[in-house]
């Protein structure tokens, strides 16, 4: 994934912001996280899509790394999917071979947390390994689309709403909460490529 703190293009004060917690955690980061600014050990990314919470993620993923931790980058769909595969029976893999390098490395990465409708077995899922890397003090950054409370008014979930109580409350703890804004650079991109690219076209009129 090409993406690093150089190459994050930061639009609004809350993304330079963002830029620079993110840029700060991970330069200043050890296992033994004593830092008075991220006393949580952790960050939770929340934002609509392509506000480059993912970007960010990877860009303190790839520090840290260097650095020699060890890091795992996770998507949330991605890993409740290959955990419901082990149940199959042709499966080579358990549950708990899957959980593994989850719940033991230094950081996790868990991106696009709560990005589906949760069963009562993906929220005990959730909660495991959030409660594991809890108790042992392992560092978690993730992201999210969801805001992390209810909103007044609002039809969408909420992250608490989503994956429960227990699940958030550890997140208070574990994760220093960063909000994202801006539009959506997925689409800007896209527009801005249409629009190249039929600048370019021969009028055939």
């Amino acid at each position: 994934m090409d993406c690093d703190f150089d190459s994050y293009e930061a639009e609004t004060t809350r993304q330079i912001r963002a830029k620079s917690l993110a840029k700060e955690f991970a330069l200043d980061f050890t296992l033994n996280n004593n830092d008075e600014r991220f006393p949580e050990g952790g960050i939770l990314f929340s934002g609509h899509s392509g506000t480059g919470k993912t970007h960010l993620a990877v860009s303190i993923l790839k520090t840290l790394l260097k650095k020699g931790n060890k890091c795992l980058f996770v998507d949330f769909h991605d890993l409740l999917a290959e955990i419901r595969s082990s149940y199959d029976e042709i499966s080579q893999f358990s549950e708990l071979q899957i959980l593994r390098p989850v719940l033991s490395c230094d950081v996790l990465i868990l991106d696009d947390l709560g990005s589906q409708r949760m069963t009562e077995w993906m929220q005990d899922t959730v909660f495991h390994i959030v409660n594991i890397r809890y108790q042992q003090k392992r560092s978690l950054i993730t992201t999210t689309n969801l805001a992390l409370e209810p909103e007044k008014g609002s039809s969408k979930e909420s992250l608490r709403e989503r994956l429960g109580q227990k699940v958030v409350s550890r997140l208070y703890e574990m994760c220093a909460f960063i909000e994202l804004d801006g539009t959506d650079h997925r689409m800007h991109r896209k527009e801005s490529s249409d629009a190249n690219r039929n600048r370019m076209e021969p009028d055939r009129t």
